[in-house]
């Protein structure tokens, strides 16, 4: 009985998202509510509900505060930089498909969060004429009926690296909640995460293939190779740096290769100052991340694992 009630939580959760009765609100109201029967039957003897809610309600709007900050972070981020107006019409190439979409995407995840990435990408995949409408776009070449749901499964791409997305605080939360070191969490999911960058390939490719735009066997062999390389560079960022910074560092140099084949700049010094807000909120990112014993505020022992 006591197991029971201790699942029912988790399973009320599942239940109501898995039936589409419940909002992701609603369904978190109703597995809070029974949680409070599971602490109870949970507690050491002597233990007083009141006292433990009240200090658990406080611990939880702690652990909140990281991701909540990083979202609205990524999102006034994702204002200032989107302006009111659509990127420019551009005809759709394999390797326009594949920068915007990883690495790209991946990248703008990583320093923002809250599938920015993806959004990101798939206004960059909407310019090409890809899911804009099934007739292409001024005069672009048309492309297949549905190309809708190809773009949006493209787009879905960019957040392969959600583990890092906006520097891992649900990986930190996820460590702190389970009593492990984030960065041992970060490691051991840095290895799937690198081996089905590896895989995904063939995937992209048909995802391409079937918005109209195929990828012939040389291109595939360039973006085999900087899948690869982003692999590579996630298991080493996560094995010397903090992995905060991983996704940031494994995304951003095959970024800049993808976008310098996909569209050579014709004015560097313009392009560099259409990448500084990027460029510069990278810095910031990393050096914050980078300072070792950086002042903090720590009311919680269990806040120590959310550097």
């Amino acid at each position: 009985m006591t197991l029971l009630l201790q699942a029912l939580p988790l399973l009320l959760l599942l239940l109501l998202l898995g039936s589409g009765r419940a909002g992701p609100v609603g369904a978190c109201l109703v597995a809070l509510v029974a949680a409070v029967p599971a602490a109870l039957v949970s507690l050491p003897a002597g233990t007083a509900l009141p006292g433990f809610l009240a200090m658990e309600v406080l611990r939880g709007a702690f652990l909140a505060l990281q991701p909540v900050a990083v979202v609205a972070g990524g999102l006034l981020f994702h204002a200032a930089v989107s302006g009111d107006g659509a990127p420019a019409p551009r005809p759709a190439t394999a390797a326009r498909v594949f920068a915007v979409t990883l690495p790209m995407g991946a990248f703008l995840e990583s320093v923002t969060g809250f599938a920015v990435g993806a959004v990101f990408a798939l206004t960059a995949l909407r310019g090409m004429g890809i899911g804009a409408d099934d007739h292409g776009r001024d005069g672009a070449r048309p492309h297949p009926p549905g190309s809708g749901a190809v773009a949006g499964a493209l787009a879905l791409q960019a957040l392969v690296l959600v583990p890092w997305g906006g520097l891992g605080p649900g990986t930190a939360l996820g460590a702190v909640l389970a009593g492990v070191p984030a960065q041992q969490v970060a490691m051991v999911a840095a290895w799937p995460n690198a081996a089905w960058l590896v895989l995904m390939g063939p995937v992209l490719w048909g995802l391409s293939a079937r918005a109209g735009v195929p990828v012939a066997g040389r291109e595939r062999a360039v973006q085999l190779a900087m899948l690869g390389s982003m692999a590579t560079l996630l298991i080493l960022a996560n094995l010397t740096l903090p992995f905060e910074v991983a996704g940031i560092l494994a995304s951003g140099p095959v970024l800049v290769w993808a976008l310098w084949r996909a569209d050579p700049p014709r004015d560097l010094v313009a392009a560099l100052g259409a990448a500084a807000p990027y460029l510069l909120l990278t810095a910031c990112l990393l050096l914050a991340r980078l300072w070792r014993d950086a002042p903090a505020f720590r009311p919680f022992a269990e806040s120590r694992a959310c550097r």
